[in-house]
């Protein structure tokens, strides 16, 4: 084929893993050669075809996993979602998320001169459901990056690999790492439940020497109290943001965000919604799973809150 006025020779190869990790899996190599030309038209090229991946992926937000070998893999993608469209019991706290890690991603010479490690930190917690790592993959959405999202619970991940793999994530994402608390608890054993790899090869990973920086950490947990006070220590976690289950206000801004339009028998409807759901005894994921049994009719899925939600007990503070 040609590229430009030169031609290009594309050589692609497929072949099974065969590093000392053993994964067994599939991997291609394309190799590219131009006769007669330089560095520079290979740079070129590759810099072409990377503008053009990036500009069939604007208005959608790249999901890449870690494996349990610690090599990342995209996933998929979704379409980006407004962060307006988490609702959550405090309206604020979303735009102000939003503009925390906007700050962040434009000051790294702010950082430079000070001296700072140029780190952002963020603990989400909260019950199930309570719309944690949908904020974070509407935050991506928000601000053109993609999610690299990796668990710790692999038996075959080491210090070294998680190292590593973190070390290759891009340079500007959002790093996920949900359910921490299920990996490493009050740091009673150091590894993570049997895993290889360790507590404080966790946190040399996070902001070590050679840890990587300007990109936003997500720690996602249902048990905050949980945690090593070392893992969320200020300069790892910098902002803590609590979920909570629905209260009334909470459920009325899903239900109406969810329906967009009553109609006129919406104050009634409102009314009955919030007398069948007692406060702080659902979550976000519950709500929307009644109302999608009746999309179009707000009236029967007041019917199917109350027979899955009227008889919960109301949290007692």
């Amino acid at each position: 084929m040609r590229h430009k006025h030169s031609w290009l020779i594309v050589a692609r190869e497929r072949h099974t893993d065969t590093r000392p990790t053993d994964t067994g899996k599939e991997r291609e190599t394309l190799t590219f050669h131009i006769p007669g030309g330089t560095k520079h038209d290979l740079l070129e090229l590759v810099e072409e075809a990377r503008t053009a991946f990036e500009a069939r992926q604007r208005g959608w937000t790249s999901i890449y996993h870690m494996d349990e070998y610690g090599s990342w893999g995209r996933v998929g993608a979704k379409p980006s979602r407004p962060a307006s469209s988490v609702i959550l019991h405090d309206a604020a706290q979303v735009a102000t998320l939003l503009e925390d890690t906007r700050r962040f991603l434009r000051s790294a010479q702010w950082y430079a001169s000070r001296g700072i490690p140029y780190r952002r930190g963020y603990l989400l917690h909260g019950p199930p459901g309570t719309g944690k790592t949908s904020l974070v993959t509407a935050l991506a959405g928000e601000l053109g990056l993609p999610i690299y999202a990796a668990s710790l619970a692999s038996a075959r991940l080491s210090d070294d690999t998680f190292a590593e793999a973190l070390g290759s994530a891009a340079p500007r994402c959002l790093l996920l790492l949900e359910d921490v608390d299920a990996a490493f608890v009050q740091r009673e054993s150091q590894s993570a439940g049997g895993t290889g790899l360790s507590f404080s090869g966790l946190l040399n990973a996070l902001d070590g020497v050679a840890a990587q920086e300007g990109r936003l950490l997500f720690l996602t947990t249902n048990h905050p109290e949980r945690l090593d006070a070392a893992l969320v220590r200020p300069g790892r976690v910098d902002v803590r943001l609590a979920f909570r289950l629905c209260t009334v206000n909470h459920v009325l801004s899903y239900a109406r965000h969810f329906y967009h339009e009553w109609g006129e028998l919406g104050v009634e409807i409102e009314r009955k919604l919030t007398a069948c759901i007692p406060p702080e005894t659902v979550s976000v994921a519950e709500l929307q799973g009644a109302l999608m049994q009746h999309p179009d009719s707000p009236s029967h899925a007041v019917e199917v809150c109350r027979k899955l939600f009227a008889e919960r007990a109301p949290v007692v503070r």
